[in-house]
Parts: structure tokens; C-alpha cells; sequence
């Protein structure tokens, strides 16, 4: 048993790796850009600035992507434990959090990342965490994982509103 629980919380902790990879990339340029702001001529400002670009998609495009998964656990959950009459109030909240990453990229992506974009974000999967682990179907192997990777998932995007202050 203790085996088939190795496998998930390898798959969380690798499912960690792009919240990191994304922050350490945002760091990095945007330690550049503050450090070297003569690099503007040449167009190496510019340069860096779209890989800051990048990154902060990176992290935007993964977080709703795992909000999306988080909810389909729940949407899935749902519809095993009721098939004949799932509960419409935990689809709905299920649906929300995808709902909410995709709206929160899109305004990041197209009109600005900011500090509240990113506390939003962090809200997103902490409200997602709280209604995990209040869940009384959920075994508590899952219970703890879901904190562990949330907790991840939060403080990358804490630490990315941070710069935004």
C-alpha cells in the first residue's frame, strides 16, 4: 500500500518543478533588469525583458493549469460518489477554479501582472485547499499531499507578488 502512495507524491513533488523553474527565470530577469540598466543599448533590455515576459507566463499558464486539474479531481469525485444526482453546488465550485485561473491569465497576459494578479492566484488555491481538506471522501494521504503542493504552488506565487510591491 505505502508503494501506491509513492507514486502520487512523486507526481506532486515533480508537478512542483514548474512553479520553481518559473520563479527562479522571474528572479533572474528581473535581477537583470534592475542591476544592469545600461543594458538598454544594444537591445539587451528588450531581450531580457520578453524572457521576463516569458516566465511570467510560464508560471500564469501553469497555475491555471493546475487549478483546472484540482478542480477536475473534485468535478470527478463528484459524479463517482452521485452519478444519478450530483450535487449542482460542487460542480459549479469545481468548474470556478479553471474558470478563475483562465480569467486570471488572460488579464495577466493581456493587460497587466500585478501583485494582485498573483494574490488572487494564491487565494485561488488556498480556497481550493481549504474545501480539500474539509472533504470527508478524501483519504488523508491525498489530504497531506494537497497541502504540500499547494503550499508550493502558493509561495511561487507569493513570491512573484512580492516583486510587483
Amino acid at each position: 500500500m505505502r508503494i501506491l502512495r509513492l507514486t502520487p507524491a512523486l507526481l506532486v513533488y515533480t508537478g512542483m518543478i514548474p512553479f520553481i523553474v518559473s520563479v527562479l527565470f522571474i528572479y533572474r530577469y528581473d535581477g537583470l533588469l534592475d542591476a544592469h540598466p545600461s543594458m538598454a543599448a544594444g537591445g539587451a533590455a528588450e531581450w531580457i525583458a520578453m524572457r521576463l515576459q516569458l516566465a511570467l507566463a510560464s508560471l500564469l499558464i501553469y497555475a491555471a493549469a493546475i487549478l483546472s486539474f484540482l478542480g477536475g479531481i473534485r468535478w470527478g469525485l463528484e459524479i463517482g460518489e452521485n452519478p444519478q444526482t450530483p450535487r449542482g453546488s460542487v460542480l459549479v465550485f469545481s468548474v470556478l477554479a479553471p474558470l478563475g485561473g483562465w480569467g486570471a491569465t488572460l488579464f495577466g497576459l493581456m493587460v497587466e501582472s500585478s501583485a494582485k494578479l498573483f494574490l488572487g492566484y494564491a487565494m485561488m488555491f488556498a480556497l481550493l485547499l481549504v474545501w480539500d481538506i474539509g472533504a470527508t471522501s478524501l483519504p488523508r494521504w491525498f489530504k497531506r499531499l494537497r497541502i504540500v503542493g499547494s503550499i508550493a504552488a502558493m509561495a511561487s506565487l507569493l513570491s512573484v507578488a512580492w516583486l510587483f510591491v
